[in-house]
């Protein structure tokens, strides 16, 4: 008894066939079958080549999984809901298990992708949040700043910062545009990768300015505030997230806590974006755009010796 009928009768129902035309099978679908089969896509809407980017890379690392959700053809010969796929097929040199549909009425097309396509978050089954904290990193770690990372890469990056993400989401449950944002977030999260033995000053500073606990900030959290009302950042652009970023690794890095002032240049962005890599790149099975930070030794305000993006160097006789 297949699982529908099991579950109908248990129901006390009767599974109620319909007598159709419409046959679905499974089929191995390669570059030269792709694009044999794209012949019949002769009205289909618009090719989205981000969509077929993200397929075609999702194909290639071997991420791509047989679903109920395929290609289909009418009654007519005409393709729906087929072009994204064989593309990517086609782009990614691969062949790949597809289910195929033969028959479909001819209104079928206007009820294919009526829906939006299932979150990232929902795909992996992890938390909004994190997904877009995940998507935020590959941004700017990538090499051209690709829009739709694969759902692989986007795991394995939850993965490597999920705990991080975990800690700064606890140090408080409220939700504030800009300073709960995910530049926020993830800037948190850089400084406690960074510096472990500062996590609790981070998160601290990060949930005193979600919670607008002016009393708690720091002139650098207060001169982060004031270009944020003052509508100097424009978070909407892809640009905007990183200057927000980068003035937030600022705000909330407890060892820069005096700055009246944030000012952000090109080789700022470009030290924001090279620390977004670092966090992850040791964690994740793919190329990240980044280069070795430097080494310098410094002291810090609190006359804590460190080295910039390594743990505490207690030689020098810190007792921090």
């Amino acid at each position: 008894m297949s699982i529908v009928n099991k579950l109908l009768a248990d129901a006390g129902l009767v599974a109620r066939p319909v007598k159709t035309q419409v046959v679905t099978r499974t089929l191995i679908i390669g570059p030269d079958e792709a694009r044999a089969l794209l012949a019949a896509n002769a009205d289909n809407r618009k090719l989205r080549p981000g969509r077929v980017e993200f397929y075609a890379s999702t194909m290639k690392q071997g991420g791509w999984r047989l679903t109920h959700q395929g290609i289909a053809f009418g009654a007519n010969g005409r393709g729906i809901d087929l072009q994204h796929r064989l593309n990517a097929v086609i782009a990614s040199g691969v062949a790949i298990e597809m289910m195929v549909t033969e028959n479909l009425s001819d209104d079928a097309f206007e009820a294919i992708d009526q829906h939006e396509r299932r979150s990232i978050s929902d795909a992996l089954r992890i938390e909004r949040e994190l997904a877009e904290c995940a998507r935020f990193f590959l941004s700017f770690a990538l090499n051209n700043q690709k829009n739709n990372p694969t759902i692989l890469e986007v795991g394995e990056t939850a993965g490597a910062i999920g705990f991080l993400h975990a800690q700064v989401v606890a140090a408080t449950p409220t939700k504030r545009a800009i300073f709960s944002s995910v530049a926020m977030r993830s800037a948190a999260i850089t400084l406690i990768s960074e510096r472990p033995y500062k996590s609790a000053q981070v998160l601290a500073n990060y949930r005193s300015m979600v919670l607008t606990k002016t009393e708690d900030w720091s002139p650098a959290m207060h001169a982060f505030n004031r270009q944020c009302t003052n509508g100097s950042i424009n978070t909407k652009v892809s640009s905007g997230r990183i200057d927000l970023f980068a003035r937030a690794l600022i705000a909330l890095d407890p060892t820069k806590s005096q700055f009246t002032k944030i000012q952000i240049g090109e080789t700022t962005i470009s030290d924001a974006k090279e620390r977004i890599a670092q966090v992850i790149e040791v964690d994740v099975d793919f190329p990240v755009q980044s280069k070795p930070m430097p080494l310098t030794k410094k002291t810090c305000a609190d006359n804590e010796c460190c080295y910039f993006g390594q743990p505490a160097a207690k030689s020098c006789g810190c007792s921090k």
